[in-house]
């Protein structure tokens, strides 16, 4: 029998759905990409916070990661579909489109977070 117990995120220290402001203006203590939830702490007062691992509360520079990733998958899979031949063509541009987007979200993030580290 395990004595081990186990503590849901809402009921943590300082637990709250996001952040008051942008992430990149915060210092990532702990999580990554397998945590349930990320801890930051407020560069200017020290506060710490709990929150959800969600897009919304990650830092730019993981979501800049995340999306090339995509692009990369899709690339791959429209090679795939190109093995086909002619069958695989519609798919194959359906997966170069998402690729293409998702680059674009790569470069507004990537754009904000130079805007936000200049300051």
């Amino acid at each position: 029998m395990s004595t081990s117990t186990y503590t849901p995120a809402y009921a943590l220290p300082n637990f709250t759905q996001s952040l008051p402001a942008d992430p990149d203006l915060y210092h990532l203590m702990n999580g990554g990409s397998k945590y349930p939830t990320l801890q930051y702490r407020d560069k200017a007062t020290g506060e710490i916070y709990t929150v959800p691992n969600l897009p919304c509360n990650q830092q730019r520079s993981v979501q800049i990661e995340v999306l090339e990733w995509y692009a990369a998958q899709h690339d791959e899979r429209a090679r795939q579909a190109l093995i086909l031949g002619p069958r695989g063509i519609a798919a194959a541009e359906d997966e170069n489109e998402l690729a293409k987007t998702a680059r674009a979200a790569v470069e507004v993030l990537r754009k904000e977070l130079l805007l936000i580290q200049s300051r």
